[in-house]
């Protein structure tokens, strides 16, 4: 899995072309269902809210975590 943590490394998940501007603290890029589970597990005992970003065609803000 990669992980990062640095902003800059993942500011353009941050917004879709609806230009509506999110807030992150890391970016999970799973590499299978089970590290996808594993982050859901995680942020569950956490109380880390997620969001779930897929093939950035969003143009209404749904992809971007808020």
């Amino acid at each position: 899995m990669i992980i990062k943590r640095k902003r800059s490394q993942f500011e353009s998940y941050l917004e879709d072309t609806s230009n509506i501007k999110g807030e992150a603290e890391a970016l999970f890029i799973p590499n299978d269902y089970k590290e996808v589970s594993d982050v859901l597990k995680q942020s569950e005992f956490s109380k880390t809210p997620v969001t779930i970003s897929g093939s950035w065609t969003g143009t209404t803000g749904g992809r971007v975590p808020l």
